[in-house]
């Protein structure tokens, strides 16, 4: 094997992804989504169309694969053999996908490595994730449209691409690696609507200083990544410090007045099946806010009063299912149980820190899960894992 680093509990290990490549530009993403993916353990294959071959040399999709790559059918019957192994699950990548290619798709026309991968996978019940990438025009053409349509109704999973200027881009990795989970997983959240409140707020001290906290919103990022990979439809509410996926909705909210009203807002635009508060929001607001920037040149006093909890705002709006974070030290149990009986959740998730030891950012954490009459504890792990874990959980309530 080359050089990689790969993680033993990476969320593809046991999957094999074969990734067929038909001639677009975009084509020069593929190494590095075929090492992201191989980091994250999973097994690829890659396979060429001839177009593709002309943009891109097999060589380096055989050193990114360590494996050997597919540029013709031969007698071997590779449109076969590929999807036999019933030891691994597989998934069928077609990345980047032309507007040719995506026409042979969906009219049946398996006349290369491409199309012909996708007609034996279909009928074997091999997922199957096609990744578009053209000009903007081209991908808002009807009749690409109307064969996209169609490709979906046969329970093909067609990406949208990413949209700039007259360009229709392959999406991001992170989008392409969570629909590859998201296919060939459980779909335990399948048309589940979750929203997650994530991040941190502020509360503003003059038009230039805030009062804010050190939440980084990597929990709630990492809960929206997890429950789209487990079918949900998600939005977060919110920030965070690193980027968004695209195939997270995002609602941005910084102010805590803002948090308030845009949940609120889309607690009455939509039916959601969950709401998970992960966000660190504040419980005061500044009394004695200026209106023009304070001077620095003189001693300021600052009075903070309590604000209405966004929690009990939130019950009051919604009847469903809650999941709310606490983080805390040296509280039991019961003591946290009483501090959210207004807001009665359904779930609490307790998240302690010591001296220390800071659970901010991409810090390992340990949660204790709180219910009505019960509490289980989830070991310290990667917020990536440890979310998994939690949201596996959830799905198991909102059966």
């Amino acid at each position: 094997m080359n050089d990689l680093t790969v993680r033993k509990d990476g969320p593809f290990n046991g999957i094999r992804v074969v990734i067929a490549l038909s001639g677009s530009v975009s084509i020069y993403r593929i190494p590095d989504l075929i090492r992201d993916i191989r980091r994250e353990g999973g097994e690829v294959v890659a396979c060429m169309s001839a177009d593709a071959e002309r943009l891109l040399s097999p060589e380096i999709l055989r050193w990114a694969t360590d494996n050997a790559v597919i540029t013709q059918i031969t007698g071997g019957m590779e449109h076969i053999t590929l999807f036999e192994d019933v030891n691994m699950r597989t998934v069928l990548l077609i990345a980047p996908a032309t507007y040719n290619t995506i026409g042979k798709l969906a009219s049946g026309v398996a006349d290369s490595v491409p199309s012909l991968l996708f007609s034996n996978a279909v009928g074997y019940r091999i997922p199957v994730v096609v990744a578009p990438a053209m000009h903007r025009g081209m991908v808002e053409n009807r009749i690409i449209r109307d064969n996209i349509r169609m490709l979906r109704d046969a329970g093909v999973t067609v990406l949208e691409p990413r949209l700039e200027n007259s360009k229709a881009k392959i999406p991001s990795n992170a989008t392409i690696m969570d629909s590859i989970l998201r296919a060939s997983g459980t779909m335990s959240l399948m048309e589940k609507k979750i929203m997650i409140v994530t991040g941190r707020s502020e509360e503003e001290i003059d038009p230039v200083r805030v009062l804010t906290n050190r939440s980084s919103g990597i929990t709630g990022y990492w809960l929206a990544r997890n429950s789209y990979r487990l079918g949900a439809n998600v939005t977060i509410v919110g920030n965070c410090s690193i980027g968004i996926p695209d195939h997270i909705r995002h609602v941005a909210a910084l102010s805590t007045s803002e948090f308030e009203e845009r949940i609120i807002d889309e607690l009455h635009a939509g039916s959601y099946d969950a709401v998970i508060v992960s966000a660190a929001l504040s419980d005061f607001e500044v009394a004695n806010r200026s209106t023009e920037k304070i001077s620095s040149s003189r001693e300021v006093s600052l009075k903070l009063k309590p604000r209405g909890k966004i929690i009990d705002a939130i019950r009051r709006n919604y009847r469903g299912f809650l999941v709310v974070f606490r983080l805390s030290s040296g509280e039991d149990v019961e003591t946290v149980r009483k501090r959210f009986r207004e807001s009665s959740p359904d779930l609490i998730v307790f998240n302690s820190y010591r001296q220390g030891n800071s659970p901010f950012g991409d810090a390992r954490n340990s949660y204790m899960v709180i219910s009505e009459n019960d509490s289980r504890e989830i070991p310290e792990n990667s917020k990536e894992l440890i979310t998994a874990e939690l949201m596996g959980i959830i799905a198991q309530r909102l059966r």
